[in-house]
């Protein structure tokens, strides 16, 4: 299981705000952690992340599948680069958007669909061979 502490140190290092000799300020934590629920929200709106419960502490678990953390590192770094002056890079953009379009083609269902029983069935189908 994921922690908060895993992901909001691990969007933080994708944008260069932490490093292994800086730790990340209170506020700054914070700060992540209401974006984090921010967007983990909005996912679960969605259906991206249906699992998914607000968190409060560093400690807490993620309540959101394996697969999807490192969407949800990679996109929460672009979403809170602006708020700390750091450039997006290229690479990052475009790892952020592949691993969410994965994310939604992993979570994406499409159920049966109910035909009525007036369609015609089978019409201009048949082969014959002779």
């Amino acid at each position: 299981m994921t922690t908060v502490l895993q992901i909001v140190n691990g969007a933080a290092v994708k944008i260069g705000l932490k490093t292994a000799e800086v730790d990340l300020e209170a506020f700054e934590f914070q700060q992540i952690l209401d974006e984090l629920n921010d967007m983990l929200s909005m996912w679960a709106d969605r259906g991206w992340t249906p699992a998914f419960s607000p968190v409060s502490n560093s400690t807490d678990t993620v309540g959101i599948e394996e697969s999807s953390v490192s969407a949800v590192k990679n996109n929460l770094a672009m979403t809170i680069a602006p708020s700390f002056s750091k450039v997006i890079t290229p690479a990052l953009a475009k790892i952020a958007s592949d691993s969410l379009q994965m994310l939604q083609a992993s979570t994406v269902y499409i159920g049966r669909v109910a035909y009525p029983d007036t369609l015609p069935t089978g019409s201009g189908n048949n082969c014959f061979d002779g």
